[in-house]
């Protein structure tokens, strides 16, 4: 119920069949049914990556000093450093 009330409130695609049915939009027939319908189908989960939480914090800061004037190459080869130096610490998070 509340994934549906969710969604009723701001549009969002419900992220269930049983959610979607209990919408307003996206139950069958419905006005915007049709899109849960494609998201069904094209949407695809990202499987867990070891070190993604580290890779993201990295990369989000390597782009907004990107954004802020840093040099694009620089940023990018410490970010790089940065994220090969945590999968090292780690042990290769279990891929060697």
């Amino acid at each position: 119920k509340y994934l549906a009330a969710f969604s009723d409130g701001i549009g969002l695609i419900p992220p269930t069949p049983s959610a979607a049915q209990m919408t307003e939009n996206y139950k069958d027939g419905g006005p915007l049914a049709v899109f849960f319908d494609l998201s069904k189908a094209q949407a695809l989960v990202r499987p867990v990556t070891p070190g993604y939480v580290v890779q993201a914090k990295v990369f989000t800061k390597a782009l907004a000093d990107i954004a802020n004037g840093a040099d694009v190459a620089d940023t990018l080869d410490a970010a790089v450093d940065e994220i090969d130096a945590d999968i090292e610490s780690n042990g290769g998070y279990g891929h060697r």
